[in-house]
């Protein structure tokens, strides 16, 4: 009997010159024992991505994007012979968009993490029918894995860092208990969801926090955290970045909103800034803000700062010349300030996508959403952090924003990073990062700086 051959299937390009262009990823299938590799999905030019083999062997499921070069874009869950032949779709209509994909141990059902209405959720999805089931409701699940039955994840949310769970369908069991010494002395305020009509009337969600040692009848500075991507929302999870509970920490009030774009509210809520990426955000932000100040008396609202990085650097820099009124100071990490330039210069050529096309081709949209444009406009003190590595928003930007706060004589402080990318990673580095922010906020709302 001849051996069967065993075959690898991985994901990735083979455009050539015109890779960067688009994201168009395809499945290949190769065998261990050498030979050319066999595109499975050539017909879809949208990405696919995560191939997993069920547990005999016999099937082949991934995840197939709908639309070259869409951001945010939900991908569908395929199943099809481990070949890749007689692929159907199994969610076409499932409005989410699904990541970490697995075979359940029986090869009766798949596993999926997906953003949904600001959590961070595993769900379960008949491997027949397609019938989608969360697993669990609240937290971030932050990885998974399930051997005979036994489910285990990392799940994490607003209160606390990642801890270890086994959940079956008759209960949770928490495992670990990490850090219980000194969660235990911590006030760490609980997320207080609420909602608002924003852009074209319709529901946004977001948060606030109290701060910590919150006193009623108080009134306490604010921070308005505004998050990245733009497709890449906050959701109930425990960040080592921009972490709401520092600031709650720190003594401030917390608002956060997952404004138009955010992924976890359908695909059209996330495609509506599409050639918006400057404006319906912008409206549901200053419609976010106006709300949480109506619904929570404790909100100083006259001593308060917008806070951002990446997108929400950009959103930051778009505040200063657009909607300056409200904030006693402006924090941006490496946020955008020549759209047009970005888009000719960052690690992902395919973003221009997000504009519609080159900056050349639509002069005015680039030209409408750039902060730059705005400048004569700035008048709020701005801290401006950026880091030398950082490849996706080029540290140019970040200089030309503080250049243009020190021509304008604007109260101004630029903080260099020379050792980390578009994030800060290292332990010290975040420690000092964070406390230029935590300086730099206390030194305009009249709050004392936290230690």
């Amino acid at each position: 009997m001849a051996k069967a051959s065993v075959k690898v299937v991985f994901s990735t390009q083979m455009q050539g010159r015109t890779e960067a262009f688009t994201n168009d990823l395809d499945l290949y299938s190769a065998s261990i024992e050498g030979g050319p590799p066999v595109n499975l999905t050539d017909g879809n030019p949208a990405p696919d991505t995560s191939p997993v083999f069920s547990p005999d062997g016999r099937r082949l499921a991934w995840l197939a994007g709908r639309r070259e070069n869409v951001f945010g874009d939900q991908a569908v869950i395929m199943v099809g012979n481990a070949d890749g032949s007689d692929a159907r779709a199994l969610t076409p209509d499932w409005d989410r968009g699904p990541g970490a994909l697995r075979w359940r141990s029986d090869g009766r059902a798949l596993y999926a993490v997906a953003a949904e209405n600001g959590q961070q959720k595993l769900f379960e999805i008949d491997a027949r029918s397609g019938v989608v089931r969360a697993v669990t409701e609240e937290g971030t699940v932050a990885g998974f894995d399930e051997v005979a039955g036994r489910l285990v994840l990392a799940q994490e949310g607003f209160g606390g860092p990642a801890q270890i769970v086994e959940i079956s369908r008759a209960a949770l069991r928490r495992l670990t208990d990490h850090n219980a010494a000194v969660l235990a002395g911590t006030d760490l305020p609980e997320a207080e969801a609420f909602s608002f009509a924003g852009w074209n009337g319709e529901a946004v969600q977001g948060w606030v926090f109290k701060p910590a040692g919150y006193v009623e009848g108080r009134r306490y500075p604010a921070v308005y955290l505004i998050h990245g991507g733009p497709k890449s929302p906050w959701t109930d999870g425990w960040s080592y970045r921009w972490n709401p509970q520092i600031y709650a920490g720190a003594g401030y009030a917390v608002v956060m909103v997952n404004f138009h774009g955010s992924p976890g509210f359908g695909q059209a809520f996330t495609d509506a800034i599409n050639d918006h990426g400057g404006d319906r955000p912008l409206e549901d932000l200053q419609k976010g803000w106006a709300a949480a100040l109506a619904s929570n008396a404790f909100i100083d609202g006259e001593r308060a700062c917008a806070l951002g990085a990446s997108y929400g650097g950009y959103t930051v820099n778009l505040i200063a010349g657009k909607w300056n009124g409200p904030w006693n100071c402006l924090v941006n990490h490496a946020g955008v300030f020549d759209v047009g330039q970005l888009m000719n210069a960052m690690d992902i050529a395919t973003f221009v996508a997000e504009f519609g096309g080159p900056s050349w081709e639509r002069a005015d949209l680039y030209r409408e959403f750039s902060p730059n444009t705005w400048v004569g406009d700035w008048s709020k003190p701005m801290l401006v952090l950026h880091g030398s590595r950082d490849f996706r928003v080029p540290i140019e930007q970040g200089l030309g924003a503080f250049s243009a706060l020190q021509r304008r004589g604007i109260e101004s402080r630029f903080v260099h990073v020379p050792d980390e990318n578009h994030w800060v990673l290292k332990p010290r580095n975040w420690i000092d990062w964070q406390q230029e922010i935590l300086d730099w906020t206390a030194g305009h709302t009249g709050s004392p700086p936290a230690p």
